[in-house]
């Protein structure tokens, strides 16, 4: 799960939907935090994977002895600290999305790591002055050491995650408060440079149902068109996809005649509503038109992809399988970023796998192989949702543990490309050479 660059753009509003539950007692604390160290050693494929029993065991100790002195936010944001413990990006919990006792306010600054360091990519308007400027401090504590408190709160399956995450777990007031970033619950002074200069800002924390209304500005001067309710990050977007994009169409493809390229970008692991099935439309825009035009290179773009259904993109594999000799000098490309996961990753893999696939852009937050297929488990007092990783899927047996989906060519993701509208990745992709890997 992810906070920023959904598709659909209004990331929050799923949460002002919710109602606020009485506080609960501290004895129900207490029985929910047994009831979630019970699940995950019942439920979870392999707990102990990365981490020891012994040290689940005396994490659970110290939280079950400390409750009496903690409030219901403190002991929200330490089941986001317990589960984490588990090390795999599909055992998870989400303060802001999966509970319904405490509304988390928000800091309203949309941020992004890149190669350069943080950013603010989106702002309300009237914080204009300090968008698309790195983030330096938060209340006097660099940034370096904000990202090292927020780590062991970050569920993950390898560091890209926390690359891809901690930026968005920034806006999360009390949690801030809670690691001792700041000095105020709901306030702070966010530090940015430009330039060598300086320029800090006070920024007060909002409820999730503001949030979602402020009057958004992109420090992409391509995204300040859309729609003022939400907010522009699109990471891995430029004028060819641009369009698509905003169309919000999850699978579609287009020729490039200059590179002699058929782009096909899919975004999500399903079929979309009142459109052809990926099935139908795999086979009468993609397979069609390489059938007809067979010196043409497939480039399937998979870096907003963050998973669905792993079945869905079965009739791509079969269908470049099928076509052997058609690809068998130019392979599939595929463009990898860090949103790419769960059932996106098994797709990837497979295409690797199978198909001899070129994998090209940043580091996956998934591994290769991995627990997944994360089922959801309810804490009986608090209702609270976890959850929880119930298989291992090995997608691509050959890596065995690696930590990271083996690229063919890693592509660092630098502000200054994103400022300017200029994706490597994807030009790297459309003008591939293949005797790169010859």
């Amino acid at each position: 799960m992810k906070l920023k660059n959904s598709l659909t753009f209004f990331i929050f509003v799923v949460v002002s939907t919710h109602s606020t539950s009485q506080s609960l007692t501290k004895n129900e604390w207490k029985e929910d935090i047994v009831t979630l160290q019970q699940l995950l050693k019942s439920k979870h494929v392999n707990l102990y994977h990365e981490t020891p029993a012994s040290t689940f065991d005396y994490a659970f100790q110290h939280v079950s002895s400390k409750i009496d002195s903690l409030e219901d936010y403190q002991i929200i944001l330490e089941v986001d600290r317990l589960v984490s413990l588990a090390k795999d990006g599909h055992t998870s919990f989400f303060p802001v999305f999966d509970q319904n006792i405490v509304k988390f306010p928000l800091y309203p600054i949309v941020l992004s790591e890149f190669e350069e360091g943080v950013f603010s990519i989106s702002v309300p308007s009237k914080f204009s002055n300090i968008v698309g400027q790195k983030l330096v401090s938060i209340d006097d504590t660099p940034i370096g050491k904000v990202k090292e408190k927020l780590k062991p709160f970050i569920p993950r399956d390898n560091d890209a995650e926390i690359t891809y995450t901690f930026p968005d777990f920034i806006s999360n007031a009390y949690l801030l408060y809670y690691i001792s970033v700041t000095k105020n619950k709901t306030t702070a002074n966010f530090g940015f440079e430009s330039n060598g200069k300086l320029t800090t800002v006070n920024v007060e924390a909002v409820p999730d149902s503001i949030y979602a209304l402020e009057d958004w500005y992109a420090s992409r001067g391509t995204l300040r068109n859309i729609a003022k309710s939400i907010h522009p990050t699109f990471l891995f977007l430029n004028k060819f996809t641009f369009f698509n994009a905003a169309k919000r169409e999850t699978y579609w493809a287009k020729p490039i005649p200059e590179s002699k390229t058929i782009f096909f970008q899919y975004l999500s692991c399903f079929d979309q509503k009142d459109r052809p099935t990926f099935l139908n439309y795999v086979r009468d825009s993609v397979f069609a038109f390489l059938d007809k035009n067979p010196s043409y290179k497939l480039v399937i773009d998979m870096r907003y992809n963050s998973g669905g259904e792993p079945m869905t993109a079965a009739p791509l594999i079969v269908g470049i399988l099928e076509r052997s000799e058609l690809f068998k000098n130019h392979p599939p490309i595929v463009l990898v970023g860090m949103r790419t996961f769960s059932a996106a990753a098994t797709s990837v893999m497979q295409l690797k796998r199978f198909c001899n696939a070129i994998l090209i852009g940043q580091l996956s937050r998934a591994r290769p192989n991995s627990p997944s297929e994360g089922r959801g488990f309810e804490l009986p007092n608090s209702k609270m949702q976890i959850s929880i990783s119930t298989q291992y899927v090995n997608r691509y047996p050959k890596a065995g543990k690696a930590y990271y989906i083996p690229m063919d060519k890693v592509i660092p993701l630098k502000f200054s490309d994103y400022q300017n509208d200029i994706d490597k990745t994807f030009s790297e992709g459309i003008n591939w050479n293949y005797r790169h890997i010859e």
